[in-house]
């Protein structure tokens, strides 16, 4: 039995999974490049790097920075990635459902139609 999530159960199934698998793996790389800046390179101002992470995920991310809580300390830092990575997720599966198509019914084959 195929999972309800199977891409072979939808019309565009694997599109629709290389898609939403494509921009997953676009945030996870941005992610990559955030915590490789923050830790490796030095700066002697500010950097903006963290802000591209909040660029891959819009809209949602911006919906997200509304209504995130006004924290601060650690709290506020992981707020600040885990929002976006719950956007990114969210998106991805709106990708999913967008693209996947009609499911597909396998198994006994419909009785040819007459006309008449």
């Amino acid at each position: 039995m195929l999972s309800r999530f199977s891409p072979s159960r939808w019309t565009h199934g694997l599109l629709a999974l290389s898609v939403a698998g494509a921009y997953l793996l676009l945030v996870a790389l941005t992610y990559a490049y955030v915590v490789a800046d923050t830790a490796v390179v030095d700066h002697p101002d500010a950097s903006l790097a963290a802000v591209s992470i909040y660029l891959v995920t819009m809209p949602l991310s911006l919906l997200g920075i509304m209504v995130m809580p006004e924290a601060t300390g650690p709290l506020a830092t992981v707020a600040f990635f885990a929002v976006p990575a719950v956007c990114a997720l969210l998106q991805a599966a709106g990708l999913w459902l967008a693209l996947r198509g009609r499911a597909v019914h396998r198994g006994a084959p419909a009785a040819p139609r007459t006309s008449g």
